[in-house]
């Protein structure tokens, strides 16, 4: 929630009942109601529409504006539920009475009541709806997106038109076998046993969702899935990858170029596919700024006849909404993530929806038998499959991965702990302390040498410090990061570095910027992002706003023209002619970009937990709030960032906001859900 100054107020001109104005919740320390004084208003707005006002509705809006805040797309009608709702909102004691009043007045609701609509008619400001023995009220516009949604995922689900045909098991012993991806070492990448079902399932039907931590082979799927495409007859300009943001977009492109890269002889269609590249979900989409809409739905819909989108964790109803509308209907969908993951910034839990209990779906005949074939075809033991169930929502629809391909297995057995919901006091019992002697956790931090997840001592120094030490150990302006930095100068524009040179430094530059990164909770506050980013920002010598040679940075804002999006992340440096510069990594090469000429951006050596989905790193440090982060704490966020890193992960946080974290589950309520 935005907090709102209390001297904003004038209630008098919000529209609120002078009873409940009496109930609210007064303002905090800091003199902030907890919410914008535009959300006070709408409730105001939409008596106005309706054209009645009773103060029970009108908490019931309150009620609802929380839960939104929370990511909600609704509240069900239940006393506790509603206390749960409304106790940020309202005073000590307070809550309590005004659930039970909405509760017994949507039991009493009187027919000629304006201010509710149902299924049948939703015209009203709040729809009314019961789903088997529960009752949810939504804002008018959040029940059109998850209804519009819902039937968008039914029709695909009940989809029975053949998918593109090919022999399958021949085609994936001969992209799996013959010519697979080879591991840096050299060696063959053999897939797994739930990879190859992955692979049959996804080329057997149209739509698909495929689910699997880090580590587990999401991105090395794809690539196998594509290259059995392509040999298939596809072509690689039908092919559209996306993801939620940039970074996560370019990882996409990252990742099929390396597997195209790592193949000994690459056929004339994989490579075709070095031209197929990650765009934004808002790019695929057409994303009109004026308008905030998309200019891409159903008369005018993407032109692809395969569509992957990455992240899809990150993807809120509405937007998931607008995906499905502009998908053609006889495209193939295929939706990759982690269900384990923070959800969207916005309302909804999309992923989860899908996969309500957490397992793949349950499987037809004739594509268990398919499996079989594949697994056979390229010599791995098939994978223990669930049942068929003729009845089944999901059938022949989710696959989850599991089996795990990276190294450090610190860090995935505490994230494994984590997501299994293990007593979170065991879990930091079980973190390995880094050392306790301020001058031994100095170099500690400096090196990060260790491999797995760690616990940085309470008092043995200050939080700045350890900041400041940890950036140190990857963007040294006397190390190697430093060196890089005075070799760039030679970077000139255009745009795209062509001197083999210069490309080797600059990418050399951006690979030290993604080895390490701190990640907080919060946006504001003394433990948030912009915070530790002052910091570093003086501690470097620099003023807060202004750019200067190796400063990461973080676009905050898409800009098409450009090609940048948010949450692209890059580095500045200073030309021969004294010019700053800022480099980012593109599908095309190293950009340069004047950086007088970017978009918003922020300093990017914190940034929120948020913020670095779709990214990874060697390295992560997690800064856990001692108070102030209490609504944003849950094991989901824990679980996000210690999967960010793929080496080490040091947690700055004393333990009961840690384990107060690891306690909470994050619990959407979506009400009618998707399937």
């Amino acid at each position: 929630m935005t907090p709102m100054a209390a001297d904003a107020v004038d209630w008098r001109t919000s529209g609120l009942d002078d009873e409940l104005v009496r109930a609210l919740r007064p303002p905090g320390e800091a003199g902030e109601w907890p919410l914008t004084y535009s959300d006070y208003r709408l409730i105001g707005d939409l008596c106005d529409i309706a054209g009645e006002r009773h103060p029970t509705d009108q908490a019931l809006v309150l009620a609802l504006l929380v839960a939104r805040d929370e990511g909600s797309l609704c509240v069900r009608v239940a006393p506790d539920a509603l206390e749960r709702r409304l106790e940020p909102v309202l005073a000590d004691g307070e809550a309590k009475p005004w659930a039970e009043r909405i509760a017994r007045r949507l039991v009493e609701l009187p027919e000629e009541a304006r201010f509710y609509g149902s299924p049948d008619d939703v015209t009203r400001p709040l729809i009314d709806v019961t789903v088997g023995p529960k009752r949810y009220v939504y804002f008018q516009r959040y029940y059109l997106a998850a209804s519009q949604l819902r039937e968008r995922v039914q029709e695909r689900l009940n989809d029975a038109r053949p998918s593109i045909q090919g022999d399958w098991p021949r085609i994936l012993r001969e992209v799996v076998r013959e010519a697979p991806q080879r591991l840096s070492s050299g060696e063959p990448l053999v897939p797994s046993a739930d990879q190859v079902a992955a692979l049959a399932l996804a080329l057997a039907r149209q739509f698909v969702v495929i689910s699997g931590g880090p580590g587990t082979g999401k991105t090395s799927t794809i690539c196998a899935l594509l290259r059995c495409l392509v040999r298939a007859g596809m072509r690689a300009d039908d092919i559209a990858l996306a993801a939620p943001s940039g970074r996560a977009a370019q990882r996409m492109t990252e990742a099929l170029h390396a597997g195209i890269g790592s193949i000994g002889a690459p056929s004339e269609g994989d490579r075709s596919l070095l031209s197929t590249a990650g765009s934004t979900l808002h790019r695929l989409l057409g994303y009109n700024p004026r308008t905030g809409g998309f200019w891409r739905g159903p008369d005018d819909p993407i032109e692809a006849r395969v569509v992957v989108i990455d992240e899809v964790s990150m993807v809120d109803a509405e937007l998931m909404r607008h995906l499905m509308e502009a998908t053609p209907s006889d495209a193939k969908l295929l939706l990759l993530g982690d269900k384990d993951q923070l959800p969207s910034v916005e309302s909804g839990a999309v992923l989860s929806d899908l996969i309500p209990d957490g397992s793949g779906s349950t499987l037809s005949e004739e594509v268990r038998d398919l499996i079989t074939e594949c697994c056979r075809a390229v010599g791995v033991s098939e994978p223990e499959l669930p049942a068929g169930c003729e009845t089944a929502t999901t059938r022949d629809a989710v696959a989850i991965l599991t089996t795990n391909h990276r190294s450090g297995s610190g860090i995935r057995h505490i994230a494994e702990r984590v997501t299994a919901g293990d007593p979170p006091e065991e879990i930091v019992q079980a973190l390995p302390s880094a050392p306790a002697e301020a001058e031994a956790l100095l170099e500690w931090l400096s090196r990060a040498r260790a491999d797995g997840c760690f616990l940085i001592p309470e008092g043995a120094i200050t939080f700045g410090e350890c900041a400041e030490r940890w950036v140190a150990g990857y963007l040294a302006a006397d190390g190697e990061f430093g060196r890089l930095l005075r070799d760039a100068n030679g970077v000139v524009l255009p745009t795209v570095l062509e001197d083999p040179e210069l490309r080797e430094c600059a990418e050399a530059l951006l690979a030290s910027v993604e080895r390490g990164r701190i990640l907080t909770l919060l946006r504001r506050g003394p433990h948030g992002a912009e915070s530790v980013n002052r910091r570093l920002v003086a501690s470097h010598g620099g003023q807060w706003g202004r750019a200067y040679p190796g400063m990461p940075v973080l676009v905050t804002r898409n800009d098409g023209v450009m090609g940048l999006w948010n949450g692209d992340v890059g580095v500045i440096v200073r030309d021969r002619r004294r010019r700053l510069l800022a480099l980012f990594r593109k599908p095309e090469g190293i950009r340069a970009y004047p950086e007088r000429d970017l978009p918003p951006w922020s300093p990017a050596y914190a940034m929120t937990v948020h913020k670095a989905q779709g990214s990874e790193y060697d390295r992560v440090l997690l800064v856990v709030p001692p108070e102030g982060g209490e609504r944003l704490l849950s094991r989901e966020m824990v679980y996000t960032a210690l999967t960010r890193a793929k080496r080490l992960v040091a947690v700055h946080s004393q333990a009961p906001p840690l384990v107060a974290a690891l306690g909470r589950h994050i619990e959407r309520d979506t009400g009618i859900g998707l399937l």
